[in-house]
């Protein structure tokens, strides 16, 4: 869902992924402390009993990251899990039922969205990290 965002509307959003089967935790506790302390109590799921952004422990986590004004500083919202990013997307995007809202379904996901490519340890977030830190 997050690349057919990407795709629909290129002006506005891009995609970042972290693929790793061992390190996916300690990613996130790389991500946490950037989250503003106001959104870390928030759910992170749908769940009758969720967990907290804080306490987010699975994969995926969604967060998005704007900046704004001539200053360039970043801006986290952290959006929570798989769940919470189909609600989001289906708000935000009412209109766009052929693409983006037949992916909301908070439905179990298909065997096939559970697996991924990972011939490229990173995708394109370690892409762009890599050449952050080159320059």
């Amino acid at each position: 869902m997050a690349s057919v965002i990407a795709q629909q509307y290129p002006e506005k959003y891009e995609t970042w992924f972290y693929f790793s089967t061992f390190e996916y935790k300690q990613f996130l506790e790389g991500i946490k402390p950037a989250i503003p302390k106001e959104q870390l109590s928030q759910p992170s799921t749908l769940d009758a009993n969720p967990k907290t952004i804080q306490d987010h422990t699975s994969s995926p986590f969604v967060w998005m990251e704007t900046t704004s004004g001539g200053d360039g500083n970043k801006q986290i919202k952290a959006v929570g899990g798989r769940d919470k990013f189909c609600e989001w997307a289906s708000t935000e995007f009412p209109k766009d039922a052929d693409d983006i809202q037949s992916l909301t379904s908070l439905e179990e996901p298909v065997l096939l969205e559970l697996f991924f490519d990972y011939s490229t340890p990173g995708g394109t977030w370690m892409e762009h990290e890599n050449k952050d830190n080159k320059e």
